[in-house]
């Protein structure tokens, strides 16, 4: 979590190489907690790889 979320245009964080901003999920439950978790590690093999990820954050829409 960030302070302030979401975090403000500009901000250093968006430019960090080795920094990744993800979304909330509090609402998150039951069946989603494992959606959740196929998604991340889709995701994290499909950087290791250099390949392009799911859902990612738009900076510009704050989501």
């Amino acid at each position: 979590m960030t302070t302030p979320g979401p975090l403000p245009d500009g901000h250093p964080l968006y430019t960090l190489p080795n920094v990744f901003i993800s979304p909330h999920i509090s609402w998150a439950g039951g069946d989603q907690d494992q959606a959740f978790q196929h998604r991340l590690m889709k995701n994290l093999d499909a950087y290791l790889k250099g390949e392009e990820l799911e859902a990612l954050v738009d900076p510009v829409r704050a989501y």
